[in-house]
């Protein structure tokens, strides 16, 4: 899958020790000019849905999982690749030298038949609300929300608004 981009959260991080490494897949659904994401209350941004791939689990399942459990919606037909971005951060461990977080992304068609959300403990704290968006308000509130002085921002902020731009890009060429 080709690399949508690298985010070094902080510097200088050492990206060849030992690293806790993270993957996860993330569905990107779109109708129109507008972008199926979470929105979370909490931190005033858009995250893309999907999560943690569990061991021996294929990328599909994952995204099936994922969708129904975060949004209460259904991955419909097929889907294809868009692409992955690393993240690289300080780890909480200290046994480690690197967190490395890699999401890829798969472009979806969701449909709805009355399923409900399933949200974890640290989502609901997140206060997520799946929501279709314009891309452009998506991006914006990203925007606003990483140049907030004094306010924590989550690495996903960051990270989505890194692929609500390059999929802004892909439709105006």
């Amino acid at each position: 899958m080709r690399l949508l981009a690298e985010i070094f959260h902080n510097k200088p991080l050492n990206i060849r020790g030992r690293a806790v490494v993270r993957e996860a897949v993330r569905g990107i659904f779109l109708d129109s000019n507008k972008v199926f994401m979470l929105y979370s209350g909490k931190f005033d941004g858009f995250t893309f849905p999907g999560g943690g791939i569990e061991p021996s689990e294929e990328h599909a399942n994952t995204l099936i999982r994922e969708i129904s459990e975060e949004t209460g919606g259904r991955v419909e037909g097929e889907f294809s690749p868009f692409g992955k971005v690393i993240e690289y951060d300080f780890p909480i461990e200290d046994t480690f030298d690197v967190f490395k977080a890699t999401s890829y992304y798969y472009w979806c068609k969701i449909s709805f038949d009355g399923g409900t959300p399933k949200m974890e403990d640290y989502e609901q704290a997140w206060e997520l609300t799946p929501t279709w968006v314009d891309i452009k308000q998506a991006i914006e509130t990203n925007r606003i929300a990483i140049n907030s002085p004094n306010k924590f921002v989550p690495r996903w902020v960051k990270r989505d608004l890194t692929v609500l731009e390059l999929i802004q890009i892909t439709f105006e060429e």
